[in-house]
């Protein structure tokens, strides 16, 4: 079989690279250095400083560059530029963000994932990408004591994550309620109502909002003084909302959060199942912050 003349030249694309073998690696190891120094640190550096946000942005405030910058330029610039302001999230002793500060060996392998620059969509895209996150995948189910029918996917974050489970959660209720969401959206159809609290992360309100259900679709739930979601305080609000709606809703879903950003509380999860069982809803966890917790001894 014969190429036709734009695979031949095709073929003979090269992609551009300034940087031979030698400088390349020259710089990976300087650009992994800076970052180790950083990480090492962080412990003893403190997380709120004094930093005037508009000198740092006038700082590195510069037009379009009208040519390539060399490469040794780039790293001068992350150096002295930014890294100085980097806040010491990683600190042993700053526990209010989710990202801690990573294992080494994480952090390497992290650093070399975009040299191989796998498509881990489909497993034509990569076959061995795709396995190792199915493997992964298989090991936190058996890790959380999920059953063998436990599924899943890696995504970019939290709000992805959430996004995802709720889109599927909503697709499998309104199914069984006879709307086909995927296909016909809400055009007419009861308007679904979703159960939170109001310590629950605004990633689900805004994953309401992205797929199209809006604010009304939301009921907020005001926890006690332990700021848990509980069982009865869900079955008040649902009974509520028939009482007031009628059949003009349908009670889809109960989020509930292992740990909430704002205090670590845990809501009342067995509970909410229950509860769930009872009224046939879907019961999507945000976990995100604390399920892995169920892996400490303490």
């Amino acid at each position: 079989m014969e190429l036709t003349e734009i695979e031949i030249k095709f073929n003979k694309l090269k992609i551009p690279n300034d940087l031979e073998y030698p400088e390349l690696l020259k710089y990976l190891k300087e650009g992994v250095e800076n970052a180790l120094q950083f990480s090492q640190n962080v412990d003893n550096t403190f997380f709120h400083q004094e930093w005037n946000s508009e000198e740092i942005a006038n700082s590195v405030n510069h037009d379009i560059p009208s040519k390539s910058i060399e490469f040794k330029s780039q790293l001068t610039f992350i150096k002295e530029k930014l890294i100085p302001y980097f806040p010491s999230t990683g600190s042993s002793s700053f526990l209010a963000y989710v990202p801690s500060d990573p294992m080494p060996q994480s952090m390497i392998i992290a650093a070399l994932t975009p040299f191989f620059n796998q498509f881990v969509g489909s497993v034509q895209g990569s076959p061995g990408g795709t396995a190792i996150e199915s493997l992964v995948i298989r090991w936190i189910a058996q890790l959380l004591d999920l059953p063998e029918s436990a599924f899943g996917c890696f995504t970019s974050g939290g709000s992805m994550a959430n996004l995802t489970g709720i889109y599927t959660g909503l697709i499998h209720q309104l199914m069984k309620n006879g709307i086909d969401f995927k296909e016909d959206g809400l055009i007419g159809s009861k308007r679904p109502r979703i159960y939170i609290s109001d310590q629950t992360h605004n990633a689900i309100e805004k994953a309401i909002l992205v797929l199209g259900l809006g604010y009304n679709s939301i009921h907020k739930i005001k926890t006690e003084d332990d700021y848990r979601l509980t069982k009865e305080l869900v079955e008040k609000a649902i009974k509520l909302d028939v009482e007031e709606f009628g059949d003009t809703i349908i009670p889809l879903m109960i989020v509930g959060t292992a740990g909430t950003t704002n205090t670590g509380a845990i809501d009342d999860l067995n509970g909410l199942r229950e509860l769930c069982d009872k009224y046939d809803l879907w019961f999507h966890i945000d976990g995100a912050y604390g399920a892995f917790s169920k892996l400490s001894d303490l």
